[in-house]
């Protein structure tokens, strides 16, 4: 009989929180397809930490899920995302308690996160309200990435 338990927890939440903080991202991106999505946008959010040391990395991807790729043919920099709901929301509502700089972002992630559904259903429609919710997290990400980009230049 195999017994599915969590891997062994290397890493502290304040440290996944303080390696996020600094060096991850909470990405969301609207796209209008021509002909599929006339009435909504299709809108999709992920996470990502970016770094060089992939054995960090790893543990991420053990602990929460995701995967782990090379940025970049001969780069030293390995990226590590996340998308689906439940590695999603795991992953969020660890590092939310000790985040300073992203804690915005990953507030609105999971608030997305929560429209996500446990499976691919194919075509089935997601409601107005999920859309709503979805559109108002696309938008309130992009005007503090807008405020910022501002703020820096």
């Amino acid at each position: 009989m195999t017994s599915l338990r969590e891997p062994v927890k290397l890493l502290s939440d304040e440290y996944v929180a303080g390696l996020f903080d600094g060096e991850g991202c909470v990405y969301c991106q609207r796209q209008w397809i021509k002909g599929k999505y006339e009435k909504y946008p299709r809108v999709h959010i992920q996470v990502s930490v970016t770094n060089q040391n992939l054995e960090v990395l790893r543990l991420l991807e053990e602990w929460f899920g995701g995967g782990t790729t090379r940025k970049a043919k001969k780069s030293d920099c390995f990226h590590w995302r996340v998308t689906g709901k439940s590695d999603l929301l795991k992953f969020l509502k660890t590092v939310r308690p000790y985040l300073v700089i992203k804690r915005f972002e990953v507030e609105q992630a999971i608030k997305f996160s929560e429209t996500l559904r446990e499976e691919n259903l194919g075509c089935t429609p997601l409601t107005k309200e999920e859309h709503k919710v979805r559109e108002e997290v696309y938008n309130a990400l992009k005007k503090r990435k807008d405020k910022q980009s501002y703020q820096h230049s």
